[in-house]
């Protein structure tokens, strides 16, 4: 098949198509936003139409959207994805971010005993689960946060804008931790999955597992006073 002039746009709208696709993929698993999950299908399907329009000779009409909207699209997501890059620098502020500790959680080994017990900082919606930790510079060993999900799946986070090296630690619906992740790198923006479906996640300082002997199996137990 000979080239026409529509070719090396097409493969050009193509591989701006795959860029936005990768994009959001990263940022919709990071953020449990579902606007980020909306325009990821959306961009699937416009990463689809574009194939679609790349083999045919005749959809000039139809390519002429395909431009378009292959251009506002990834627009955006090259501005979403750089904003995302630029909220894994440090920040400038030397004090952090201060936490409001609103409970408390106990670790239980197999047969209920109480292994050890944090105050902890609650996460429970989507604003305070997307800021996390991020630029908190001071938890004490007995500090933590517990994140608290509408409904139990594979969660998967990250360290951006984290300044402290954390454990984390995934439990099911039943409380029961299925999975520990120890010493996240701070500022990584490495995925941290929790392997098994969990609908709550703990964090604490980096070595809190090891020195509580904490594994799979044990449970938590909290209580919130706010």
């Amino acid at each position: 098949m000979a080239l026409t002039s529509f070719q090396p746009l097409k493969i050009a709208l193509l591989l701006l198509s795959y860029k936005c696709l990768t994009c959001l993929s990263t940022l919709s698993n990071i953020v449990k936003n579902t606007v980020f999950a909306h325009l990821y299908c959306i961009l699937i399907l416009l990463f689809w139409c574009n194939i679609v329009a790349f083999m045919s000779q005749s959809a000039i009409p139809y390519r002429a959207v395909g431009v378009f909207l292959s251009l506002i699209v990834f627009a955006w997501a090259t501005n979403a994805c750089s904003g995302n890059r630029e909220s894994g620098q440090k920040s400038s502020d030397p004090n952090g971010r201060a936490l409001s500790f609103t409970g408390e959680l106990a670790f239980l080994d197999e047969v209920r005993d109480t292994v050890s017990v944090i105050e902890i900082a609650v996460a429970a919606n989507d604003s305070t689960r997307s800021l996390g930790l991020m630029d908190v510079r001071n938890l004490e060993t007995s500090q933590g946060m517990l994140f608290i999900f509408d409904r139990q799946e594979v969660q998967s986070f990250w360290m951006a804008n984290t300044p402290l090296p954390l454990d984390l630690l995934f439990a099911d619906e039943n409380r029961t931790i299925v999975h520990i992740h120890t010493n996240a790198r701070p500022y990584s923006r490495s995925q941290i999955p929790s392997l098994y479906p969990a609908k709550y996640v703990v964090e604490v300082n980096a070595g809190y597992a090891m020195a509580r002997d904490l594994q799979v199996g044990h449970t938590i137990s909290y209580t919130i006073t706010n």
